[in-house]
């Protein structure tokens, strides 16, 4: 059997992974799509324009992705499947709200434009969020990251300009749909129908409890936060049942820690390495390097000198003159070895000395190699110096640039949301309280991913900030359909009771849609692809009940409230 070990077996694993997003997770989750709108609405018309409208913005957004860079990366296999979900996203919402003006008696031509209008207008602010969600992606550090931000927000500004063009034209050249259609009269609608209901009545007889339980929940949150530190493992990304990851577990089980980590010992002095005082030096400092819980072994030329030292009967453990040490390992190399070639250079003036360490882990391999630094200059001259580094401890170095950037996108994505929100319901306090269901999935999903794995992988701060840029559509959807019927209601309640009835099924269906719509995503053998399809539904999910529940319950105790009509 053949065994693949080491970074670039984890860098040639992931193009794996990137052609199986495309070709095999992309189809699935286009399936997924056309079996939940045909059990939604029964009716092919949806499904045709669903489909239409996503499978084409996702070509033109791949198009116009690859024409600026033809090299696709990993998140490039994971941009078809989330503009897929997001065009469909789009379509329901504006499809349900015909059909709903349809069957409020309004003729088409009034319904697609009243339609239109009212949803559209979401729509627009839903697209606008989302796409501050995504680009704020872009504010990572990393190429990767940066054309992932730009090609989703290109793709969802795609999606909405085909679906606000596509289902009016659709609509109007299709034929009228039936009554039964226009009620969507089957099973899943009616268990939305009553999901809608049970959430109206519970927030309308104990806000103040439900207020008090997404509280406790946040307090909860917070507590298991506070315990969590972001790292990460490039090799524990891949799943336990992946070849490489298999690969490299044996590997560690049956020889040594398959990661190495490279200290250089470099001076401005020819022969500089053959002094007894440096061979003894590294000696020593070898000694207590290999006294870390996590090193192994080390490799230097002189655990070679060691050998042929013994070999040769010479006294003690190691030659203690110049010409002894030069000699030594010049029978060395005239007996044919060539093991100094990559340990000492032609001049002897520096020396490359290999640690084989049980470390995956980027920023601790990182802290292991300040570790190992700072015991050799303790051991070493001070006219040599010394550097610690290797693939991983360089990307464990960047590690707090990549989480700082993607620290700026949460933030950026954050703020920059809180202001549409805010010109969008044409209310300050509407705006900022709405941010409070908006941030509530981020610290669920976060506080998720402590119980489960401990450690906070970096990359799942960038499904935070697509959670926060998808999840707030809902928000969006039902606060400005309250702003609308606020206005045309004489209480509160009643305002709360039309919105519901109006877009309480859109934001339960989108939901289901776009859970299920990821699900997929989470058969990839990759961390950071697989929480797309495990973490960004739970957001979406929490992001739905605190819509339903949190939302009307603010509203009943006077906390988020619009003008009413006036008399």
């Amino acid at each position: 059997q053949l065994h693949r070990v080491g970074w670039p077996a984890v860098i040639a694993e992931l193009v794996a992974q990137t052609h199986y997003a495309i070709m095999t997770l992309f189809p699935i989750v286009v399936l997924v799509m056309v079996c939940i709108v045909i059990v939604l609405f029964r009716s092919p018309l949806p499904v045709v324009l669903s489909m239409g409208v996503s499978l084409l913005s996702v070509l033109w957004t791949l198009g116009l992705a690859t024409a600026v860079n033809p090299k696709l990366n990993l998140f490039h296999g994971i941009v078809p499947a989330v503009v897929t979900v997001v065009a469909v996203s789009d379509v329901i919402h504006l499809w349900s709200a015909y059909l709903h003006e349809l069957r409020d008696g309004k003729p088409r031509d009034a319904a697609i434009l009243a339609s239109a209008g009212d949803v559209g207008r979401a729509c627009l602010l839903t697209s606008v969020t989302t796409f501050v969600g995504f680009v704020s992606i872009s504010l990572i550090p990393t190429p990767v990251f940066q054309q992932f931000g730009w090609a989703l927000g290109l793709g969802v500004a795609i999606a909405l300009l085909l679906a606000m063009t596509l289902v009016p034209i659709a609509a109007t050249l299709g034929k009228i749909p039936s009554a039964r259609a226009q009620n969507m009269d089957n099973p899943v609608a009616g268990l939305v129908d009553r999901l809608v209901r049970i959430s109206a009545n519970t927030s309308a007889r104990y806000p103040r409890t439900i207020i008090l339980c997404f509280m406790a929940l946040c307090i909860a949150s917070f507590g298991v936060i506070s315990t969590m530190k972001i790292e990460t493992n490039g090799l524990e990304r891949l799943d336990e049942s992946n070849r490489v990851r298999k690969a490299a577990d044996m590997f560690r089980a049956e020889y040594t820690g398959i990661q190495s980590l490279d200290i250089f010992i470099t001076s401005d002095q020819p022969d500089r390495m053959l002094e007894p005082d440096i061979v003894q030096a590294i000696a020593k400092m070898e000694q207590r390097v290999e006294e870390l819980p996590r090193v192994e072994q080390t490799l230097s030329y002189v655990d070679l000198l060691k050998r042929v030292h013994r070999e040769l009967g010479g006294q003690g453990e190691l030659p203690d003159t110049r010409p002894a040490i030069a000699q030594e390992l010049l029978l060395f190399e005239l007996g044919g070895g060539q093991a100094l070639d990559p340990v000492l250079d032609f001049d002897r003036s520096s020396t490359h000395i290999a640690l084989n360490v049980h470390e995956r882990r980027m920023r601790a391999m990182y802290e292991l190699a300040e570790e190992v630094e700072s015991i050799a200059v303790e051991e070493l001259p001070e006219d040599v110096s010394v550097n610690a580094t290797g693939m991983i401890v360089l990307s464990g170095a960047w590690l707090d640039e990549i989480v700082q950037g993607q620290r700026n996108g949460v933030l950026a994505s954050t703020v920059g949301i809180g202001i549409l929100m805010m010109i969008g319901l044409r209310s300050v306090g509407a705006g900022l309280w709405s941010m409070i269901p908006n941030l509530l999935p981020l610290l669920v999903v976060t506080a998720a991913c402590g119980v489960f794995w401990g450690d906070l992988d970096s990359d799942t701060l960038v499904v935070l900030m697509m959670a926060i840029g998808i999840g707030v559509d809902d928000t969006i959807h039902f606060l400005t359909r309250l702003r609308t019927e606020s206005l045309r209601s004489e209480s509160h309640s009643e305002a709360i009771a039309r919105t519901f009835s109006f877009a309480g099924r859109a934001i339960v269906m989108t939901t289901v849609i776009l859970a299920l719509g990821f699900a997929p995503l989470a058969m990839s053998s990759y961390y950071s692809m697989a929480i797309l399809g495990t973490l960004l539904p739970l957001a979406l999910v929490v992001a739905m009940l605190a819509d339903l529940f949190l939302v009307p319950a603010l509203t009943q105790v006077g906390l988020l409230r619009f003008p009413l009509k006036v008399a």
